[in-house]
């Protein structure tokens, strides 16, 4: 019985923690197989090709998104240290905070 709650917790914090991780991922490989499967079909191809090519695809929008946000964080955090002022976070300032 002690498993079973402890297995139901770690999927619970996981949930709650990955959540926002993976709804780009989600959105996207669902964009991704949407076009892929109209495309698909509107060739004649078979659903086992579709899928087979899919699955890439998705894992390909997948990274993109990850690596798009990824930058987009660095970015933002270069902006915030060009518009502080380093003077005051120097050498100097640390020898000036303990005399």
């Amino acid at each position: 019985m002690k498993k079973r709650w402890a297995a139901l917790g770690l999927v619970g914090a996981c949930a709650v923690c990955c959540a926002p991780l993976l709804l780009p991922v989600f959105a996207a490989a669902g964009l991704t197989g949407a076009g892929a499967l109209g495309g698909g079909l509107l060739a004649g191809v078979s659903l086992d090709a579709i899928i087979c090519g899919a699955i890439p695809l998705v894992a390909l929008a997948g990274f993109a998104v990850w690596t798009y946000r990824r930058r987009r964080a660095a970015q933002s955090t270069c902006d915030c240290q060009a518009a502080c002022s380093t003077t005051s976070c120097g050498p100097d300032a640390r020898s000036r905070l303990f005399e």
